[in-house]
């Protein structure tokens, strides 16, 4: 994750209804113990939203809720920080076990809570910064677990035929 990147582009997208900027001492300390990459640590320290609010179809969860969910615990024990929903209740998860932090939902109507939740997860962006980057240029960006699966089946699709008629398969060198 580059959060110069992710800061630039939260900051850009904001209509300051989100309030960004320093979380509660309370909440630093409860990041501070989840062994987030330092850039994703500091993001979400120093820049992410003390209120609650959307980005994109996006429900964001302030930074002072987000240690204050009731089942929290599970998805950081399987590094996975939830930090805000779809608009049908689908968890919007921050994966932290890898440093480019890709983002992407936990389905809510097969996950319930118990178990390992990445068995429910589906990546819908590369890495925060790939996905304030969708929405700072207006693209589309999933905003659910089936809908997220169906996208990117589609872009696996479509890397693989050429830009142009025919839209001939591409081939292998």
């Amino acid at each position: 994750m580059n959060q110069e990147v992710a800061t630039s582009l939260l900051y850009h997208i904001d209509d300051d209804a989100l309030s960004l900027g320093h979380a509660p001492e309370a909440t630093r300390d409860w990041l501070k113990s989840l062994g987030l990459p330092v850039d994703l640590l500091q993001f979400m320290m120093f820049n992410w939203a003390q209120a609650d609010g959307h980005i994109g179809a996006v429900d964001i969860l302030c930074s002072k809720a987000i240690p204050e969910q009731e089942d929290v615990d599970v998805y950081v024990t399987h590094k996975l920080l939830p930090v805000g929903s779809g608009p049908n209740g689908d968890r919007f998860v921050i994966d932290y076990s890898t440093d480019s932090c890709p983002v992407g939902f936990v389905t809510s109507s097969e996950y319930g809570g118990e178990g390992d939740p990445r068995e429910f997860f589906r990546t819908a962006a590369r890495s925060v910064e790939s996905f304030l980057y969708r929405i700072a240029e207006g693209r589309f960006y999933p905003c659910e677990y089936y809908e997220t699966g169906a996208f990117n089946e589609f872009l696996r699709a479509e890397a693989g035929h050429d830009a142009f008629p025919p839209y001939a398969p591409r081939q292998s060198p």
